[in-house]
């Protein structure tokens, strides 16, 4: 009887937990936000790592879920076999049950025996197993254990095999949580050839360390894991993956929008096996995109998902002859996968939206770089292996490249930095470098690489606006001699009508001199004081570190005999390090005497406005566009600096007011500002919590701020809030400057400066447009954005003012206004401090005696008397203008208002004739 993939994975799931009493965990997003040995969740077992490191406790003896799993790199990757075979994929789904100490080998392999035969039905005589045969080089042994009992499961002795480490020793990355396993295989032999591995049943009961070695856990626990895919090929019969219902839809969706021939199943190098491996590939690609995107990963700060996102626009584009393709494609895996995976549908208009812009930017880069592309294969055909020539950046790269080859005949190696600046200036990524480096003999240094780019993210991550230090890798060596500093103590306050913050009592542990560790008591003089650079280590601190883009607290640490002037404070694992200045010479007493820690009060209040303020501004954004990505936040004492993305739509002057408007609704509505510690499993099955792409969180003791109102906000944060946002007052957008086609920086401030602020701050348009080198793109920018932001919310005519304190109304290109909506009658006006402009358009479907281009625009001819006029070319019962209206700074907004209105009562009064004329 045939079953249905959806069938296929509701059986498993039900067969867990009903009759063997699982929990059902719903799949973790694929982002491992806690695990930076990953890039994607690769594995059913991931989101449980902080379980089997015995780092948290487990929420249920026995769990069982159908996990979302990306595999593009590392140990597992996938990537280059996809559309080859019959069963790679970038996503798939990994069906898995597991044990906290509840059961071991006996119930799992009794456990995946039964649903294989039993719920699913396969022939026992198709089915052949392994276990692990040991290894003496990590001086593990034979799992003769799990042998025996397959045995007494009755699987027959020539159907069990020994293997070595390489197949029956799982691991989940190059350093983890591993152990022996055994596999369970479909086949007609046993002799390993044909077979089909279905299930993989791990004992986790070792860890792999950084230096390769192998070492045995506290406990025992049981992982299981079988690809969904291949499970639903078999039980349909089917000899491929992309046979099954899973991909046929995707297929059938691709034929039809492209019209190319049918999907037929081909392998190999003819032509018609060619375009099926384009279709394979391109199916596969979608799903993981879809999923990927879906889950909150951004191209930009994860490159391996902007290649195979670019990898299969380029086939929609090349193979297809359909630039939307890709996007089309995301409706269809929604609905794949949207009933089990809802945020898939749930974030549908912000995939297509990033898709959409993802391709965008493909095109221009083939349009701009694709005739040097070719200039450079000339002169050297060995490019041509290159994955994606229209990467960004990859033509100077490859210049730059060739400089360094040519300063020295033996230049074999490209050093981190040197790697990290071509990344970094040219914006070319890693793997797209490798590649480049390959054709060229040289090798790249990925870990000086990666240190670079760590050291570099640390250093910015917070601007320019402070004395921030890091902390050098020797010093950190010096510090593992000494406990962790406790600072839980700087979320501790009193709050009755202001904010008081309590001294603490503790005790100097270590004093850093110029990088150095001192641990004994030290004398400190003058020409020391004067000369070096001084951090003190305590047991424990009320002051905040520089953290979460939060400046660090100030304030004194008083000695016996001297006050200690806090001047930044820093945190590297663990350790908090206070650096700043003795007042006058002193004695340090390393854990002899006590001291007390105060923080400077008034800054800390205000950076806890600000950064509340700053998950307000950024719920607000999220409310307003469909696809948002912050990329760097800076909470001061003096204001707060927050750097976004937004994809496919402008930030415009209207939206900077709706923002404004948004974070004060908030603030007037006194809502408590909630927190609460989270684990690095809770994390990854939160659904609506926002996180910062690319970032990586600590796996224990994650801190979550919720301000639940209208605009909800749900972030993780370290950071420090008041804890209302009423207390916050008000607050101003102060100042809007793009930093490119899609990325802006917003300043801000909260509390009594906001107030202040506010009479100073026009908010009609703030967006800066000295950001940008060219003007005339900006003032189209500009227009663009207004005219779509007015289709939106239109649906007969629109009337619509654009507002610009920074933009001359003339400027304004309001003829091609008609480019972005030609399918409405539009009146739209600008206006700066003292001028009003004007130009409205009707096409012909809605051109009569009675409503046209030239009769709209005399509608306001009593607001504003002045000339009407159309261009030599242009039809006035289509098109009608008045030319530049000057007038005094305080009537100006009065009489854009009045001539607003009698425009749209122009046009309501036509419409409401038509509709009376129609219902007739």
């Amino acid at each position: 009887m045939y079953k249905s993939a959806k069938i296929i994975r509701k059986e498993f799931l039900d067969y867990f937990s009903t009759e063997l009493e699982h929990k059902i965990i719903p799949s973790s997003s694929v982002i491992p936000w806690c695990d930076s040995s990953v890039a994607f969740i690769n594995a059913g077992m991931n989101q449980f790592k902080g379980i089997f490191l015995e780092k948290e406790q487990a929420p249920f003896p026995r769990v069982a879920n159908c996990q979302k799993c990306i595999r593009v790199g590392g140990k597992h990757n996938d990537l280059k076999d996809v559309g080859l075979d019959t069963y790679h994929h970038t996503f798939f789904e990994m069906l898995g049950n597991w044990s906290f100490g509840s059961y071991g080998k006996e119930e799992a392999c009794k456990y995946a025996w039964r649903a294989l035969t039993e719920l699913y039905g396969i022939n026992k005589s198709n089915l052949s197993v392994t276990y692990f045969a040991g290894d003496q080089e990590l001086q593990m042994a034979p799992d003769l254990e799990t042998r025996d009992i397959w045995r007494n499961i009755g699987v027959p002795d020539d159907k069990i095999r020994a293997c070595g480490a390489k197949d029956n020793l799982w691991e989940m990355n190059l350093t983890g949580p591993c152990g022996p396993c055994t596999e369970i295989h479909f086949g007609s032999t046993g002799s390993g050839n044909n077979l089909t591995e279905l299930w993989n049943i791990v004992f986790i009961d070792h860890q792999r360390l950084s230096d390769g070695a192998v070492v045995p856990l506290g406990r025992q626990f049981v992982d299981t894991g079988m690809g969904l895919e291949r499970l639903v090929a078999l039980l349909q019969n089917k000899s491929s993956n992309y046979d099954t219902d899973l991909f046929q839809p995707l297929f059938q969706a691709i034929h039809k929008s492209s019209g190319a021939p049918e999907y037929s199943g081909t392998f190999g190098d003819h032509n018609e096996a060619s375009l099926d491996t384009c279709y394979r590939i391109l199916a596969d690609h979608a799903r993981m995109v879809t999923v990927a995107l879906a889950d909150g990963i951004i191209p930009d700060k994860n490159q391996k998902l902007r290649r195979v996102l670019r990898r299969a626009t380029t086939l929609a584009i090349d193979a297809f002859r359909n630039e939307d393709l890709l996007t089309e494609l995301t409706n269809h895996v929604a609905e794949s996968l949207g009933d089990v995976y809802p945020e898939i549908g749930d974030n549908l208009k912000k995939i297509q939206v990033i898709t959409n812009y993802e391709k965008e930017l493909l095109i221009s880069q083939r349009k701009s770089t694709g005739e040097a592309w070719q200039t450079l294969l000339k002169i050297n055909p060995r490019l041509a292996t290159i994955s994606d020539p229209y990467s960004p950046g990859i033509i100077k790269a490859y210049t730059l490249l060739m400089k360094l080859k040519s300063r020295t005949g033996n230049f074999v190696a490209l050093s981190g930095k040197e790697a990290f600046k071509i990344y970094d200036s040219h914006g070319l990524d890693l793997e797209a470098l490798k590649e480049l480096a390959e054709v060229e003999g040289i090798e790249v240094d990925e870990e000086g690489f990666f240190e670079e780019m760590e050291m570099v993210r640390i250093k910015s991550r917070v601007g320019k606006k402070t004395n921030r230090r890091v902390v050098a890798k020797k010093t950190l060596e010096q510090l593992k001699v000494l406990p962790q500093t406790d600072d839980s103590f700087k979320y501790q306050y009193n709050f009755e009508d202001k904010y008081t913050f309590n001294p603490l009592e503790c005790s100097i542990i270590g004093v850093v001199i110029d990088g150095e560790l001192e641990t004994k008591s030290i004398k400190l003089n003058e020409n020391q004081l004067n000369n070096s650079e001084i951090a003190l280590i305590l047991d424990q601190t009320p002051f905040y570190a520089s953290e979460g883009g939060q400046l660090s607290d100030l304030g004194t640490i008083k000695l016996k005999n001297g006050i200690f002037k806090v001047a930044v404070v820093e945190k590297s694992e663990g350790y908090v390090l206070h650096y700043g200045t003795f007042d006058s010479a002193v004695e340090v007493e390393i854990n002899n005497e006590k001291v007390t820690a105060m923080i400077d009060s008034e800054r800390r209040i205000n950076l806890m406005m600000h950064h509340t303020a700053t998950h307000l501004l950024n719920a607000g954004l999220r409310k307003i566009f469909p696809a948002v990505a912050q990329r760097i936040s800076v909470v001061t004492p003096l204001d707060l600096i927050f750097r976004f993305s937004t994809f496919g739509k402008k930030f415009s002057p209207q939206h900077c007011q709706e923002l404004d408007s948004l974070v004060n609704k908030s603030i007037n509505q006194n809502i408590d500002v909630k927190t609460e510690e989270i684990s690095s499993l809770e994390l990854m099955n939160q659904k609506n919590l926002t996180l910062i792409p690319g970032e990586v969180y600590p796996d224990t003791g994650l801190r979550v701020v919720d301000i639940d109102s209208e605009l909800k906000s749900r972030e993780a944060c370290c950071g420090t809030h008041v804890h209302n946002t009423g207390v916050l007052k008000n607050f101003c957008i102060t100042e809007v400057h793009p930093k490119s086609s899609s990325e802006y920086l917003i300043k801000a401030v909260a509390g009594p400066k906001a107030k202040d602020a506010k009479t100073k701050t026009n908010l009609n348009y703030l967006v800066d447009v000295k950001g940008k080198d060219d003007k005339k793109e900006i003032v189209v920018d500009f227009m663009k954005s207004e005219v779509e932001r007015a289709v939106e919310k239109s649906d007969c005519f629109i009337v619509h003012c654009m507002k610009s304190n920074d933009i001359e109304p003339e400027s304004v290109p309001l003829q091609l206004a008609y480019n972005y909506c030609d399918h409405l009658p539009m009146f739209l006006i600008v206006m700066s401090k003292k001028k009003i402009r004007a130009r409205c358009f009707v096409p012909k479907e809605f051109q009569s005696t009675y409503f046209n281009a030239k009769l709209w625009m005399e509608s306001i001819n009593k607001v504003l008397p002045v000339e009407l006029g159309t261009f030599g070319d242009e039809d006035p019962l289509s098109t009608s203008h008045i030319k530049i209206v000057r007038t005094s700074k305080d009537k100006i907004e009065s009489l854009v208002e009045e001539a607003a209105a009698e425009a749209e009562k122009f046009a309501a009064v036509y419409f409401k004739k038509l509709k009376i004329k129609k219902n007739n």
